[in-house]
């Protein structure tokens, strides 16, 4: 609680922000929080707020994370870089922030960087490069590899990347052309040796 004085003329009037911050081990919720103010006379006026504390929906906007691009296209044994940028949007710095990414098959994923930001101030931003390669023994199709930033019991809202794995036409027109060379070379064969 903070009590502030001012002096206020005949019909003037004053705005005030009011900042709640639940503490940290409260339970979900809907609370009651009641302003007022008392004049030197002792007249006073008061006015009910509520103030809803869901944990989850708070943590997750607290950290958050943008990937440069949702949806990337590689061939197999190819590989792209990508950037994730994390933000701090509470009002307090965190600590040992961590990027996690989830394996996915046919893929690997690489960060380019620390694995922990040891300390990310309030509304601040940092990008971390990360290398994401299609296996040459991935098969075609579209994965997902999901991602979400950590620091302690926060846990920001997970994201998805898609990864469309194509493999190239230049193989299957190289694979064709083999076949009709094979084929040529066959029919010579047997028009050079087949009639003794």
């Amino acid at each position: 609680m903070r009590l502030t004085t001012l002096e206020l003329p005949a019909k003037g009037e004053q705005n005030f922000i009011v900042k709640i911050k639940p503490s940290l081990n409260a339970s979900d919720g809907i609370y009651p929080v009641l302003v007022g103010a008392v004049s030197g006379d002792d007249r006073s006026v008061s006015h009910r707020l509520e103030v809803t504390v869901n944990k989850g929906l708070e943590n997750s906007q607290i950290l958050s994370l943008y990937p440069s691009y949702s949806e990337v296209t590689l061939n197999p044994g190819s590989s792209t870089e990508i950037s994730v940028s994390l933000r701090n949007g509470g009002d307090e710095a965190l600590s040992d922030v961590q990027l996690e990414i989830q394996e996915v098959s046919g893929i690997s994923t690489q960060i380019r960087s620390f694995g922990t930001i040891e300390k990310l101030e309030a509304g601040e931003s940092r990008n971390i490069p990360v290398e994401i390669t299609a296996r040459a023994d991935a098969g075609s199709g579209i994965k997902e590899i999901f991602m979400r930033a950590k620091s302690g019991d926060i846990q920001g809202e997970e994201k998805t990347i898609k990864v469309n794995v194509e493999k190239s036409g230049s193989s299957g027109i190289a694979g064709i052309g083999m076949v009709v060379i094979a084929i040529v070379a066959l029919v010579f064969i047997i028009r050079k040796f087949g009639r003794r």
